[in-house]
């Protein structure tokens, strides 16, 4: 069974943008369907920075911006293609993010991503989907 979409998930700058670029023409994916950088665009365009990362609301914002541009890639669908969605990371990064912070709340931040509506309604693409792990490509 071929996979709906592929995921690649890892550190911070470890690659998975440079992997995911290398995967675009041998895997045959339309350009457009790369969804890349969305950390860093949520980071900049909201003033967060490194400091911020172990916070519930920047965590929060990377995740519904994640499937906001997943969804937007999907409502595109074309079933003649091979892989709907290339993603250098996936709502389910900033989850990670939550459960290993150094903080007093990290329980309580994870559980309030995990019970996130839109992030519920993802799972069973997610489940349809690839998840690669990129550790210093």
């Amino acid at each position: 069974r071929r996979p709906r979409a592929i995921f690649i998930v890892g550190a911070s700058s470890v690659g998975k943008t440079t992997l995911c670029r290398a995967l675009v023409k041998p895997l045959g994916i339309d350009q457009s369907r790369h969804i890349q950088e969305v950390a860093r665009h949520v980071m900049r365009t909201q003033s967060f920075t490194r400091d911020n990362v172990h916070q519930y609301t920047m965590q929060h914002a990377i995740m519904s911006a994640q499937l906001k541009a997943e969804e937007a890639v999907l409502s595109r669908a074309n079933s003649n293609v091979r892989v709907l969605l290339l993603g250098d990371r996936s709502a389910v990064d900033p989850i990670v993010y939550a459960a290993s912070a150094n903080v007093e709340n990290k329980a309580e931040n994870t559980a309030k991503l995990l019970q996130d509506a839109s992030f519920q309604s993802t799972l069973p693409f997610y489940r349809q989907s690839l998840f690669g792990m990129c550790r210093m490509c």
